[in-house]
């Protein structure tokens, strides 16, 4: 396969948008539907209104998607369905969280509104159901990290927990779509959390950290204190950046049972490819004879989202910031598991040679390369949830004994 200079979050077979970064976030968004997300009808119908590359139309549908599912969830818990309404408003909360995406959360209001209300349809949506659900936040330096612990029935308890983590891309609500039902089905107690630098916390002034053992240390220091989570057998899941941040978590934390990554980060300035950055960095005059402007306008948009995040002003200090972002495998003592999907394996290389490097360095090492002939090959396998969920917690259940 022929190696390619980009994010490895570019979607590689594209779905609907000629454009990479919107193909990738569109998939994605489609790939919801395994956890309750999106309607493909609906998903496809905004896909349907949106002109390539376009920033300011991809806010114009999702919102207006998003209006009409929440009127429609409003009427039914009006007339008490209160399932109805439930999945009505987590499909809204994806419509409304989506919406920005591609706006600027430095300096569009429209971003973080969006956000908020997203997240005001998500805990609506959680409390119809019948599980038990808590709205949790976790002091850590001069701010709070939002989060959620679920516990699954009585019958079906586990007696395990999964910590969930997501990356550069994610609000914490994003991961229920991603890992809850799953592990509800399993009867594993899920606790998701935003990291600083992660969901709205930038917004505070708290940005992605070297040290992510601290934070989810401070995280795993409450949870013991409660009394009613499981945290003897206690399994950690990063994802995109969040390769970065579990793993080294698990480096240096031994209370962490099992890590697994989609994919292992070793080195997170590798990430910001030189591909990037450059194009980036080039006079908007220049790029406009290669892009649309519209298409410019959205990838600004994008990048300047990572900068926000990692607390840059600018892509040399993206690149200061991040270089310290690293740890040795080698420190790792619990089993660590590597999902990779198969185009970010064979097509880019600092993803491969953390993979082969953790087989060497941790003793309990597995590899899992997801294929691309079963759909399974966007970042962190979003478009197949079912297959990484089935791996995932194939390989929890054996390590979590």
């Amino acid at each position: 396969m022929k190696k390619q200079d980009g994010l490895p979050r570019d979607a590689r077979i594209t779905y609907r948008f000629k454009t990479k970064p919107f193909d990738f976030m569109f998939q994605w968004i489609l790939g919801s539907c395994s956890g309750g997300g999106a309607e493909i009808g609906e998903a496809m119908y905004i896909a349907s209104h949106i002109r390539e590359g376009n920033g300011e139309d991809w806010y114009r549908e999702f919102t207006a998607m998003g209006n009409r599912v929440l009127s429609r969830a409003e009427n039914s818990e009006k007339h008490g369905h209160k399932l109805s309404a439930s999945d009505a408003f987590l499909r809204g909360y994806i419509y409304f969280r989506s919406a920005p995406l591609f706006l600027n959360p430095r300096t569009d209001k429209r971003y973080k509104a969006s956000y908020e209300a997203a997240r005001n349809w998500f805990r609506r949506g959680i409390e119809l159901r019948s599980m038990e659900a808590e709205t949790i936040e976790i002091p850590f330096e001069e701010g709070l990290l939002p989060g959620y612990i679920f516990k699954p029935d009585d019958r079906l308890d586990a007696g395990k927990t999964l910590i969930m983590i997501g990356g550069g891309d994610t609000f914490v609500e994003d991961l229920y779509f991603y890992i809850g039902p799953s592990a509800f089905r399993r009867g594993y107690q899920l606790v998701m959390v935003d990291l600083p630098g992660q969901g709205p916390l930038p917004w505070e002034g708290l940005y992605f950290p070297v040290e992510a053992e601290a934070s989810i240390g401070v995280l795993i220091d409450e949870l013991e204190k409660r009394g009613d989570i499981h945290t003897e057998k206690l399994g950690l899941y990063g994802i995109s950046g969040g390769g970065y941040l579990t793993p080294r978590s698990a480096s240096k934390d031994k209370r962490i049972k099992a890590v697994a990554a989609c994919s292992v980060i070793l080195d997170l300035n590798t990430l910001w490819t030189r591909k990037l950055l450059n194009l980036h960095k080039s006079l908007p005059g220049k790029i406009m004879k290669l892009l649309k402007p519209d298409t410019y306008r959205s990838f600004i948009n994008l990048v300047e989202t990572y900068r926000w995040r990692w607390g840059a002003r600018n892509n040399d200090e993206l690149l200061i910031n991040s270089e310290p972002m690293k740890f040795n495998p080698e420190e790792i003592k619990c089993p660590l598991l590597n999902l990779v999907a198969e185009q970010e394996y064979f097509q880019f290389p600092p993803t491969q040679n953390a993979a082969e490097h953790c087989l060497k360095a941790v003793k309990d090492s597995t590899l899992l390369i997801t294929p691309a002939d079963e759909g399974a090959d966007s970042h962190a396998v979003g478009t197949n949830i079912h297959l990484m969920s089935q791996l995932l917690f194939d390989w929890m259940d054996e390590k979590l004994t």
